[in-house]
């Protein structure tokens, strides 16, 4: 980050994954189906996209947003 932003204080405060559904199955690393701590990360991991119907659900996806932050992520972006 210090050569792409030019700071010399340059850091990685946190990470951002995306994840996926197809065929109506989640991958088994999925945040969906996994803990933070699965990941073995040193810094906070922000789920950063994610199709809440796509074969979750037929329920409101607003679920899955308290439950990706009590599986200890950071938080969530869906789309």
């Amino acid at each position: 980050m210090t050569t792409a932003g030019g700071y010399s204080n340059g850091t990685l405060d946190y990470q951002e994954m995306h994840t996926y559904a197809w065929d109506g199955a989640w991958a088994s690393s999925s945040p969906i189906l996994n803990d933070f701590s699965a990941y073995g990360l040193s810094k906070p991991l922000v789920v950063g996209e994610f199709n809440h119907m796509n074969g979750v659900s037929s329920e409101s996806g607003s679920y899955l947003y308290q439950d990706i932050y009590n599986r200890g992520f950071a938080g969530a972006w869906g789309w």
